[in-house]
C-alpha cells in the first residue's frame, strides 16, 4: 500500500522574505556613516566595506557586508548628476535573519504582531550601531518580496508541479523573464532555468522556483539542518510603483513600518491573486487520466474535440504554442479560445497534463494548492 504524503506550507505561512529600504541623508551624514563603518570593519578579522567599481568617476558606492549574518546588506552612494552630488543609502533586509541570525535560509518572517515588533526593535538596535535613522518609520520601502514555501513529502512532486508550470503562458501585461547569469555555461544555464520561472509587469514579479535546488547549489543548507525532500517557493516581488498604489488603496501610511506591516498582513491575498492571474487552475492529470476526465464530462462536441486536441498538443509544447496549433487546425477565433479555456476552468480541470511517467494519476494545480493551504495546514495525497 502506498504511503500517504502531505503537501504543506511551512510554519511561517504567507509573509515577507526580503525588503529593500532607502534613505536620503545629507552629505555630512553619509560621510560620517561611511567613516564609522570603516572603523567597525577594521576592528574585526574580515573586511566588510568595499568600494564598488563605477562607470562614472564622480560617483561612488560602498558596499557594507558587516551585518550579512544578520540578513542586512548596505549600499552607501554619492551620486553625481549634472555636477550636483547627492547622498543615498539603500539597504536589503531579510527580516527572518534579523530576528534570528541562526535561522534557516528557508525561513520567512513570522506573521504575528509580536515577531514584527521584535523585528522592528532589532532593526533599531542595529541602526544605532551603524549610525543611521533608528526607526523603520524613518525609512521608505522601495521593494517588498512576499513569499510562501510549499513543502512536499517527495521531491518528485515539486519537480512535476514545476514542469507543468513551465508550460504555462503569461497573460495580460505579464511577460516571462528568463533566468540570466553570464558567468554560467549554456548547459548550466539551461539546467538552472528548469528550476526557475518568472512572470513580470512594470510593478510586480511573480517568481516560482525549486528552493531545495537553490539551497543545494548555493551551499546555503546549514549544518545539522533537517529539511523536507521537496520545496517550491512562490515569491511576489512588489516594486515601489505597486507599493505606492496599495498604500493609497488601503489608506496606509507610506513609511516603511506601516507599509511593511500592511503588506505582510495581506501577503496571502496578493500572492493568491497573482498566482491565479498567471497560472491555470484545476486538477492536473496524466495524459490518459486527462482524456478520460474530458470524455466523461458534459461537453458539446463543438468544444470537446478542440479541447482534446489542446491537451494532446500540451504534452509536447507550451500553452501558447498549443493554442496556436489548435487555433489553426480548427480555425478558431480568439473568442473561441477564451471559451475553451473558460470551459476547462468551469470543469475544474487543468488542460496541461502531467508527464506520462509521473507516479500519480493526478495532482492539484498551484492555484488550487495555495487556495486550499490558506485554509488548512496540509493536503494529503493518496
Amino acid at each position: 500500500m502506498r504511503t500517504k504524503r502531505p503537501i504543506e506550507i511551512t510554519a511561517d505561512a504567507f509573509s515577507v522574505h526580503t525588503i529593500e529600504l532607502c534613505y536620503h541623508p545629507t552629505m555630512k551624514e553619509l560621510h560620517r556613516t561611511i567613516d564609522r563603518l570603516f572603523a567597525l570593519s577594521r576592528k574585526i578579522a574580515h573586511k566588510g566595506m568595499f568600494l564598488l567599481p563605477s562607470k562614472h568617476a564622480s560617483s561612488k558606492t560602498y558596499s557594507c557586508l558587516l551585518f550579512a549574518d544578520q540578513g542586512v546588506r548596505l549600499y552607501l552612494s554619492i551620486l553625481n548628476s549634472n555636477d550636483v552630488p547627492r547622498a543615498y543609502v539603500k539597504m536589503f533586509v531579510n527580516p527572518r535573519k534579523l530576528l534570528d541570525s541562526s535561522s534557516s535560509y528557508l525561513g520567512i518572517m513570522p506573521l504575528d504582531e509580536q515577531s514584527f515588533v521584535r523585528f522592528s526593535e532589532n532593526f533599531t538596535d542595529l541602526m544605532r550601531t551603524i549610525g543611521l535613522p533608528e526607526f523603520l518609520a524613518d525609512w521608505q520601502l522601495n521593494r517588498c518580496d512576499l513569499c510562501v514555501n510549499l513543502q512536499f513529502g517527495k521531491n518528485k512532486v515539486a519537480r512535476e508541479l514545476m514542469a507543468v508550470l513551465r508550460k504555462n503562458a503569461p497573460r495580460g501585461k505579464f511577460k516571462q523573464k528568463h533566468y540570466m547569469d553570464s558567468s554560467l555555461s549554456p548547459q548550466k544555464l539551461k539546467e538552472k532555468r528548469k528550476h526557475y520561472l518568472c512572470y513580470a509587469t512594470d510593478s510586480v514579479r511573480l517568481v516560482v522556483y525549486d528552493k531545495m535546488y537553490q539551497l543545494t547549489e548555493n551551499k546555503l543548507i546549514l549544518a545539522q539542518e533537517k529539511l523536507p525532500n521537496g520545496v517550491l517557493r512562490v515569491e511576489l516581488q512588489c516594486q515601489k510603483k505597486f507599493l505606492n498604489s496599495q498604500a493609497k488603496k488601503l489608506d496606509c501610511d507610506t513609511n516603511a513600518y506601516a507599509l511593511l506591516r500592511c503588506m505582510q498582513q495581506n501577503s496571502a491575498h496578493y500572492i493568491l491573486k497573482y498566482v491565479k492571474k498567471c497560472f491555470c487552475s484545476g486538477m492536473q492529470y496524466t495524459p490518459d487520466a486527462l482524456f478520460q476526465a474530458l470524455e466523461a464530462a458534459k461537453i458539446r462536441d463543438q468544444l470537446k474535440q478542440p479541447m482534446l486536441a489542446l491537451c494532446n498538443s500540451l504534452r509536447y509544447v507550451s500553452l501558447d504554442q498549443a493554442i496556436k496549433t489548435v487555433q489553426k487546425q480548427y480555425q478558431l477565433s480568439e473568442q473561441n479560445i477564451r471559451r475553451i479555456l473558460k470551459k476547462f476552468q468551469k470543469l475544474g480541470i487543468c488542460p496541461i497534463p502531467l508527464r506520462t511517467r509521473y507516479f500519480r494519476s493526478s495532482l492539484p494545480s498551484l492555484p488550487d494548492l495555495l487556495d486550499a493551504l490558506e485554509q488548512s495546514e496540509s493536503i494529503w495525497l493518496e
